[in-house]
């Protein structure tokens, strides 16, 4: 069951977040996830940035390149509702690539930041047994980034949350690890601990 917010609580978050000082302090990545053989979407907190156990989340979106053709199975949500919510195949822009973005629809089970930590947002599986060529979360510099575009959509990353505690907003920084994606044999990136939103009070650090 999505649980949404209240229209004054839409208002009372809508005006914090056009008064309150803005930092592009959070970070993504694209991980194979070798033991569960699917792909995991996580972000973290730059080196040196503390936030709050307890903020507010506005938005939030990621954008996957894949070669032309390529589908996915199994998607599911893990910190936070995501939907996919829009896909364009080989734009004049980039015509070898798919862009694929998966949008925050409400942000509960809460995805909850902490420095060290990195939280694991949502994930998906192959369809079939090869490895794609490649497979990478958009960057700042990507062509179907400037709009307008010949899609005329808005593909990129983006999460912004709010921590009432230090009066800040945060928001998407950078992709990190881009080789992390790999799931050739002898390839892969190791990955270590990890947060998966439950219940606020029930979030735990989670072992692949």
């Amino acid at each position: 069951m999505l649980r949404f917010p209240s229209m004054k609580a839409i208002i009372l978050i809508a005006a914090f977040f056009s008064t309150a000082s803005v930092f592009a302090q959070i970070q993504f990545k694209l991980h194979w996830m070798e033991a569960d053989q699917q792909w995991g979407v996580f972000a973290r907190l730059e080196e040196g940035v503390n936030m709050n156990m307890y903020t507010i989340v506005g938005s939030g979106q990621a954008t996957i390149l894949a070669p032309v053709g390529t589908s996915f199975t199994g998607f599911k949500s893990i910190s936070g509702e995501w939907l996919q919510n829009a896909y364009i195949s080989a734009p004049e822009e980039n015509p070898e690539k798919d862009y694929i973005s998966f949008g925050l629809i409400t942000n509960y089970p809460e995805i909850i930041l902490q420095q060290g930590e990195e939280t694991l947002l949502f994930s998906f599986t192959k369809r079939n047994e090869a490895c794609p060529e490649s497979l990478a979360l958009i960057t700042l510099d990507d062509p179907m980034g400037k709009f307008p575009n010949s899609a005329s959509a808005n593909p990129g990353n983006d999460l912004s949350i709010m921590d009432p505690a230090s009066q800040k907003v945060y928001n998407f920084s950078s992709v990190y690890m881009p080789e992390a994606w790999n799931c050739n044999p002898g390839q892969t990136v190791a990955l270590g601990e990890y947060r998966m939103a439950k219940e606020r009070y029930k979030t735990k650090l989670a072992k692949p």
